[in-house]
């Protein structure tokens, strides 16, 4: 090359190179003004909505007719049947109220033919008939075509027929002195023709409500719980219906997707349950899956959505279709599951009156249940203070002008001043997480590495830490991911596999490093784990991310994993590595892994922000609360305003921020570039005083469970804990007056 061209490419580089470390000194505080800006905005759609009064007025239930045959009888309910058209009817004794599975021949006169059978059917299926498509079907039961209904102890049981798709089942229904029970066992369910059974819908329009006939709203756990008001018909452009546990990836491919700063994720379904209520705590029940939860779906339309009545109930998927791809650009065909789902449906149906006939107390019959199960139990320490947890984010591999480069942003002996100096500030309860401490950073290192990454620090200094934390009370956990990953970290003879024989992936473009996550079958995250208990001279506290969360099928060829089969498997993986480790914490998990969870990370704060979701409600941290501590998801993700620190109050949740040492400016060419403000120096005094606001009243009913949640007034919330304490939270900016103790606007306040 010519000696004039070779000065010119030299003189480019030093202005491109002066201009990055220009940018890179300036873009910390433009970031977080432009971000705090979006995330101002997003606030204001999500978590700072002031929560509204609680419903007001009375419900009327239904009426027993001469029809109406009393079939089971015990101390708290009366089970009745029509055995002309199959209707059941449940009368609670504490307060005469009926509840049915159709609603009022009065109130139906707007529905069509279809939608009337529909509403009056124990049972609804779909079913893919010989063309492929999917067909729905009702019962069409009458005084001439009556069931065939076998009565039995505590019940009946019942075989009910689809003629037009050759199929029939079993339903067997018995009172129980929570409610009733709905079974419908795979073994009773008959396919006599070509046609093929898709979903099975129980008992659609129990509870369902035209319009706003009846004060109340169904919950659903989107999130930490949503509730949908029963309103007068609006339009909307769909209804809510969501897989419990997530959806399965082993079944369904993801389209590729771009994420946007304004982006609100949908939110997962964690638990096995919904419910609805009528009136103001007059009266409700709570659906729980006892079986068949991991095909099952939770369906809610509103008032407006297909026709004028909200109705909600669970369906279950027995088969599906799914796409065989032909080619590499998107080409497939149809094929239909070769197998059909272990299902074995059971419903319990928990009615709740009075005081408990609303979401606090779905919430509190959920948690019985768990306790009964073993699933919760009491764990958290009362009388000490909460604990605050901080993720150090270490290293993590970036785009550099020639190939990529290692970032990092936090090094031991920066943790080290960190503690001092919170210590220092009066903040001595953390659980200090290192993330992306292995040797590549978070999205460079092997997932089954623990070696240390050499420029965050060393072996010494680590144990010196560990050794810093443990004197003072507090503890060290390495965060872990060993589900899914990037190519470059995993075996990709371990990966999972998705029904049409590809490897399970998601891909996400937006991300400027790797765009695709793979997830590693359930035996590899097995070794991984014995791999980790090998090393508890080093890893003894770990926080597990994803699997969790995931529930996927594997379809690996000769070691197929169905989705049952897995959660199986995870439970006892989480089983062995909690009785391997000291502290095991999980981030975000189902219910079926809180037994084994020491703490739960990255609790959800709020819900999906569907539009006919009406109120963001704690349904999941009330079932938690008593039992084992929660975090919330990163503070600094937020705006860190007040309201935010009043939502922590109300819900019961502790605080977490993800800090660095350096910059975030310098996360902007990796897949964390999501992280716009988190330099330590920025946050220190901030993290501080919040952290002592929420202990001054959250570590006073620490170990306690939540017993009663009300909003008399909109932004007004009361927060009621087993031994009595009752903490104010005024999200409003007026001062509110509880008895004759103030309590000032954005403020929280113990007044009993």
């Amino acid at each position: 090359m010519p000696k004039h061209k070779t000065k010119i490419v030299k003189l480019i580089i030093v202005v491109a190179v002066s201009c990055l470390f220009y940018i890179t000194a300036l873009s910390e505080n433009l970031t977080d003004e432009t971000n705090t800006n979006i995330n101002e905005a997003r606030t204001q759609l999500t978590s700072s909505r002031i929560p509204a009064s609680d419903i007001q007025g009375s419900a009327r239930g239904d009426e027993i007719m001469s029809e109406d045959e009393l079939v089971a009888r015990n101390a708290n309910f009366e089970l009745y049947i029509n055995t002309n058209r199959l209707i059941l009817k449940l009368k609670d004794l504490s307060n005469g109220y009926v509840w049915s599975s159709a609603p009022k021949e009065e109130s139906m006169g707007s529905l069509n033919a279809e939608w009337q059978k529909i509403a009056t059917s124990l049972v609804v299926i779909e079913y893919f008939n010989t063309s492929g498509s999917i067909t729905r079907a009702p019962l069409n039961y009458n005084s001439g075509n009556k069931p065939e209904i076998t009565r039995t102890d505590n019940g009946f049981s019942v075989q009910v027929d689809y003629p037009n798709a050759d199929i029939s089942l079993t339903v067997d229904v018995e009172l129980k002195e929570y409610g009733i029970n709905i079974s419908i066992p795979d073994s009773g369910i008959i396919q006599s023709g070509k046609n093929i059974l898709h979903k099975l819908y129980v008992m659609p329009f129990l509870g369902a409500v035209r319009g706003d006939d009846v004060p109340g709203y169904v919950l659903i756990p989107d999130g930490s719980g949503a509730l949908i008001r029963f309103s007068k018909p609006r339009t909307y452009i769909s209804t809510f219906s969501e897989r419990v546990y997530g959806t399965d990836l082993g079944m369904t491919r993801l389209s590729s997707q771009v994420s946007t700063a304004s982006q609100t994720d949908k939110m997962r379904l964690g638990m096995p349950v919904f419910g609805i209520a009528h009136g103001s705590r007059q009266n409700a029940f709570l659906a729980v899956a006892e079986s068949g939860d991991e095909y099952m779906n939770i369906l809610v339309s509103p008032a407006g959505s297909t026709i004028d009545f909200t109705w909600s109930c669970a369906n279950f998927v027995y088969r599906d279709q799914y796409i065989q791809p032909t080619s590499k650009t998107g080409g497939g065909f149809t094929v239909m599951q070769p197998h059909t789902n272990p299902v074995n449906v059971s419903m319990d149906y928990i009615f709740l009156s009075g005081e408990d006939a609303d979401y606090v107390g779905m919430a509190k019959a959920y948690r019985a249940r768990l306790q009964a199960m073993g699933i919760l139990k009491k764990s958290v320490v009362p009388d000490t203070p909460i604990r605050l947890k901080l993720e150090a984010l270490m290293a993590e591999p970036a785009r550099g002008i020639i190939g990529n480069r290692l970032v990092t942003m936090t090094r031991l002996s920066d943790i080290e001043t960190w503690i001092d100096e919170l210590a220092g500030l009066g903040v001595t309860d953390i659980s200090l997480v290192l993330w992306g401490s292995e040797k590549g950073g978070v999205s460079g290192h092997k997932l089954d590495s623990v070696k240390l990454e050499s420029k965050v620090g060393t072996l010494k200094q680590l144990k010196a830490l560990q050794e810093k934390l443990s004197s003072m009370g507090c503890e060290l956990i390495f965060r872990k991911e060993i589900h899914g990953g990037y190519e470059g970290q995993m075996d990709r003879s371990q990966l999972a596999h998705h029904i049409d024989g590809g490897v399970i992936s998601k891909t996400d473009r937006s991300k400027p490093m790797f765009d695709t996550v793979y997830y590693q079958n359930i035996n590899k995250m097995e070794n991984i784990l014995n791999q980790f208990a090998k090393n508890k001279n080093i890893i003894d506290n770990l926080a597990l991310s994803g699997v969790a969360t995931n529930l996927f099928s594997d379809f690996r060829r000769n070691n197929k994993v169905y989705r049952n089969e897995a959660k199986d498997r995870i439970v006892e993986l989480l089983a062995k590595a909690s009785n391997d480790l000291n502290t095991l914490a999980l981030y975000d998990p189902n219910v079926y892994a809180l037994k084994y969870a020491d703490a739960v990370y990255d609790v959800p704060m709020q819900h999906s922000q569907f539009a006919f979701e009406t109120d963001t409600v704690p349904f999941v941290q009330i079932v938690m609360s008593g039992s084992i501590e929660y975090y919330a998801p990163h503070l600094n993700f937020g705006t860190n305003n007040i309201d935010d620190v009043l939502k922590l109050i109300d819900y019961g949740a502790y605080p977490s921020y993800v800090l660095t040492e350096e910059y975030s400016s310098e996360l902007a060419a990796t897949n964390l570039n999501y992280i716009y403000s988190s330099q330590y120096s920025n946050w220190k005094d901030r993290i501080a005083n919040t952290y002592k606001y929420i202990n001054d009243i959250l570590s006073k009913v620490k170990g306690k469970a939540i017993e009663k949640r009300t909003i008399p007034e909109d932004g007004i919330v009361i927060v009621e804990y087993e031994d009595g304490t009752e903490i104010v939270v005024n999200y409003t900016n007026n001062t509110w007056e509880y008895e004759t103790i103030e309590v000032p606007g954005k403020s929280a306040k113990i007044v009993r």
